[in-house]
């Protein structure tokens, strides 16, 4: 540990001895090159964020007159399977508007998924899309629920009067396959143990408070 701190005070005197070697002209470069980079991750990261909202607005059907009230972005370092996770809270008006939509099979019919750099078109069971009453939760969707930090499984089960949404995502072709992959939808409540999911998108709607929880992962 010693060592390691050592080395890092050596490493920073080493950077301040550069920075001071350099005349204005180039510190003015190296901090304009600095601040460029900077812009350009702010950028990225924007754009990251409305894209994985815009999905979750999607996947979810809430009108772009309304806004999300909280929302977590995937973890960038997870691009195989990052976790997103959103809470919309509606108006009395909105709500009863929403609410009226969730057993209508033409609104909730399958629509391309844009998830960890790819977009998922396929088949879908025919009850993939179904919104449930929200009763125990299905098999291989508790354990993820756990880690929401907008829905734990403890506000879960705390919601006495609400509907569940979930679906999963598999690949139907070897993942070694070269070909354009397959993929296929299935409620949650259908998944067993051993399928890998590509991805699961997962909403409970609190009824009393008007509450829709949405993750993806």
């Amino acid at each position: 540990m010693r060592r390691l701190l050592s080395d890092i005070a050596d490493r920073n005197r080493s950077l301040v001895a550069h920075w001071a070697a350099l005349d204005a002209r180039q510190r003015w470069t190296v901090a304009a090159i600095m601040g460029g980079l900077a812009l350009v991750l702010v950028s990225m990261n924007l754009e990251q964020r409305a894209s994985q909202i815009e999905m979750l607005r999607q996947q979810f059907h809430i009108p772009e007159n309304i806004a999300f009230a909280e929302f977590r972005p995937g973890n960038t370092k997870n691009r195989r399977r990052p976790e997103i996770q959103g809470v919309v809270r509606f108006t009395e008006e909105d709500f009863g508007a929403y609410l009226a939509t969730l057993d209508d099979a033409a609104v909730w019919a399958p629509i391309p998924l844009d998830y960890g750099r790819r977009t998922i078109t396929g088949d879908y069971a025919a009850d993939a899309l179904n919104w449930r009453e929200r009763g125990p939760l299905p098999r291989r969707a508790g354990d993820p629920l756990s880690e929401w930090g907008n829905l734990s499984r403890e506000r879960f089960y705390a919601i006495k009067n609400g509907r569940h949404f979930c679906f999963a995502v598999l690949q139907q072709d070897p993942l070694t396959s070269r070909t354009e992959p397959r993929y296929r939808a299935l409620p949650c409540w259908d998944l067993a143990e051993d399928d890998e999911y590509v991805v699961k998108i997962q909403g409970v709607l609190d009824l009393d408070m008007r509450t829709l929880h949405m993750q993806a992962q």
